[in-house]
Order: C-alpha cells, then structure tokens, then sequence
C-alpha cells in the first residue's frame, strides 16, 4: 500500500492512515490595498480635526500667557507705587 505523500514537502503532513494538506494562509496584494486605502480614508478624516485641536490648544496658551502678563504688571504696579515700568 503506497501513501498518496510520496515526497515530503513542508506543508504536507503524514499520519498513519492519511496525508493531511495544510493550506497556507496568507493575504493576497488586493486585500492589503484595500487594507490600506481604509487607513488612509480614515487618517484623511482625522487630520483635520487634529488640526483644529492643535490650533485650539494654541489659543488657550496664547490667553494664558497674555493673563499671565496682565498680572504680572498689576503686580508689578502695586508693588511701585502705581508706576509702570519703562523700557
């Protein structure tokens, strides 16, 4: 009685009673393509927002820092007999 697996190959498993094919799984191009094509919608819809984010987060420093300053002089005035300092 001959095995129907008469060369051994990397993917073909012998048992006692039977050969057993594995089947190699892998992606093929087009599903990576569309893979990617998603991701790149997707970031395309993101940026914008992030953007909008970054620039907000700009302008709560910016009135932070010009709140910061305001004080610094009303500090600086009452501390000098209301006199505002030179440049």
């Amino acid at each position: 009685m001959q095995s129907r697996c008469s060369t051994p190959q990397p993917w073909r498993i012998r048992s006692a009673r039977r050969c057993v094919v594995m089947q190699r799984k892998a992606f093929t191009l087009i599903e990576l393509l569309a893979v990617i094509a998603v991701i790149a919608i997707l970031a395309a819809i993101l940026f914008p927002v992030f953007s909008q984010a970054r620039e907000k987060a700009r302008q709560s420093s910016c009135l932070s820092n010009m709140r910061n300053i305001g004080l610094a002089l009303t500090q600086y005035v009452q501390d000098y007999d209301e006199t505002f300092p030179f440049h």
